[in-house]
């Protein structure tokens, strides 16, 4: 019974760590461009944001605008990341996603009513139910050009979304989020928010935060600079699926403070 335990603690915290996998993220050359003619980003998964580690493709890249979807100008990849280019022209708020991104399969244990994903090299008790994985990963961000802001596109664009929300008269240093699944806000498995460089104080994990059960998330107190919020959730997979669950990732880069960008 004691190694048991000891067994199922060990195997939480181990579920319990961000760095089990790369970070996916977008990240715009401005969050908040003087004018609308033209916008940049990269797309990259990293353990140490936002330096590009590996390439993040997928089928299309979306963006959309105040007036509806953008075409992108070009999309090109190497080794390291994907870059997004395309011409704007109508002043107001903009968002790029990857949408739904299936990725690499794996194993899940469920252990006490929990699920806890496995590296291979877990020493299990008993009797415990392994379960066949899939990551569905989204990456999101939101950008803002010629000095105007416009309602965004809230629709989530996998089953775990993270939505930020306007909040008005909201001080400088707080930003606040929606996390939903399927539509309905909840708080998931885990979320963290990961500061720019962070990795240069030996926390390129992050900080972990607490999303209430309506799936709100506000962070106070926040210092001028660029943030990763991640937002992490293991649920089964739909019918059809090609495995038992799912384990999701969802990301938005955001920023706080700074001034506008001359493109």
């Amino acid at each position: 019974m004691r190694r048991a335990a000891t067994a199922l603690a060990g195997l939480a915290m181990m579920a319990a760590l961000p760095a089990a996998a790369h970070t996916g993220y977008i990240l715009p050359d401005s969050f908040d461009y003087k004018s609308c003619s033209g916008l940049g980003a990269i797309a990259t998964f990293s353990d140490y944001f936002p330096a590009p580690e590996i390439v993040l493709s997928v089928p299309e890249f979306h963006l959309t605008g105040p007036t509806g979807p953008v075409a992108f100008d070009s999309v090109r990849a190497d080794h390291a990341m994907s870059r997004l280019e395309a011409s704007l022209d109508v002043p107001g708020t903009y968002r790029i996603t990857t949408g739904a991104r299936l990725g690499r399969k794996g194993k899940v244990a469920l252990l006490d009513g929990a699920y806890v994903r496995l590296e291979g090299s877990e020493s299990l008790p008993g009797g415990t139910r392994i379960l066949s994985s899939q990551t569905a990963t989204v990456s999101d961000t939101y950008f803002s050009c010629g000095g105007a802001e416009t309602a965004i596109d809230t629709a989530p664009p996998g089953q775990l979304g993270v939505i930020p929300l306007t909040e008005d008269d909201a001080p400088d240093d707080m930003r606040a989020f929606r996390v939903t699944f399927d539509g309905a806000g909840f708080a998931p498995d885990e979320a963290y928010l990961i500061p720019a460089y962070a990795s240069f104080a030996g926390a390129h994990d992050g900080q972990r935060v607490t999303v209430a059960e309506d799936g709100v998330l506000r962070l106070e107190g926040l210092v001028p600079g660029v943030y990763v919020l991640l937002a992490r959730h293991i649920a089964p997979a739909p019918n059809g699926a090609e495995t038992d669950v799912r384990s999701h990732s969802t990301t938005v880069t955001f920023a706080v403070g700074g001034s506008h960008a001359e493109h």
